[in-house]
C-alpha cells in the first residue's frame, strides 16, 4: 500500500470534536497539490491522474484522543493518452478510497490507498 506523510494544522484546533477536525482534514486535502495524494495508484486505465477538478467527501472519522482517522472518497480524472498520433487523450472518471491518519500530537498525516472497501 502506498502512503504519503504530510503535516496538517489539525493539531492546532481549539476543538476537540472530532466533525470539526475532519470538516478541516477535508479542506486541507482539496488543496493538497495532487503529487501529495495517492492517485496514482487508483488509476485502472494506465493513465495518469489529474486532480485538479477533484471533489473529497468524507465516508467515516473516529478519533481516538491521540489520532484522527478517516476514510475518504476521491473524485478525480483520470486522463489516458492516445494510442497513435491522431487520437487526442481521453479523460475518464476515476475514484479512490483513502485512510487518513493523523496524529492530535503534532498534525503528522499518514495517507494511504484502502484496499478494501469496509
Amino acid at each position: 500500500m502506498q502512503s504519503i506523510e504530510t503535516r496538517t494544522c489539525i493539531h492546532e484546533m481549539p476543538t476537540t470534536e472530532p466533525a470539526d477536525r475532519a470538516n478541516l482534514l477535508l479542506r486541507h486535502l482539496q488543496e493538497l497539490p495532487e503529487s501529495r495524494l495517492p492517485l496514482q495508484a487508483a488509476c485502472q486505465h494506465g493513465g495518469w491522474a489529474d486532480a485538479g477538478d477533484r471533489t473529497v467527501g468524507l465516508i467515516d472519522s473516529r478519533c481516538d484522543g491521540t489520532a484522527l482517522s478517516a476514510t475518504v472518497a476521491v473524485y478525480f480524472n483520470e486522463t489516458v493518452g492516445g494510442c497513435n498520433c491522431n487520437d487526442d487523450p481521453v479523460s475518464h472518471p476515476a475514484y479512490a478510497r483513502l485512510l487518513i491518519v493523523t496524529r492530535l500530537a503534532d498534525g503528522m498525516t499518514t495517507i494511504a490507498l484502502s484496499e478494501a472497501d469496509d
